[in-house]
């Protein structure tokens, strides 16, 4: 599902397992809560016992790879604009249609 923030789940795991991010780890767990669940920040600082600026940095983290990656496709194409979620998640499921993995860019 495409949240406001842009991110899907198969979008945050992909950016998860290519930065080597732990999804057990509290920052990970808070930056989807924030990213998918639409907590705020403020929230999943609580609620995962850290700093709000840890939360913050993490989410930025999410946030910078995520556009990097539209940036990235967008070159790919040819394209010299940003593309939305929902271009980018048809991009990922063509892709995954095209060599029969449940991986982007294997």
């Amino acid at each position: 599902m495409l949240r406001d923030s842009g991110m899907t789940e198969d979008i945050f795991t992909y950016i998860t397992t290519m930065t080597r991010g732990q999804p057990e780890s509290a920052s990970c767990r808070a930056a989807h809560a924030v990213l998918l669940e639409g907590m705020s920040q403020a929230e999943a600082a609580q609620r995962f016992a850290i700093s709000r600026v840890a939360v913050a940095k993490s989410v930025r983290r999410y946030r910078e790879a995520a556009a990097e990656g539209l940036r990235v496709f967008a070159q790919l194409l040819g394209e010299n604009r940003v593309l939305s979620g929902v271009a980018v998640k048809s991009l990922i499921l063509g892709m995954n249609e095209t060599n029969g993995k449940n991986k982007v860019l294997s």
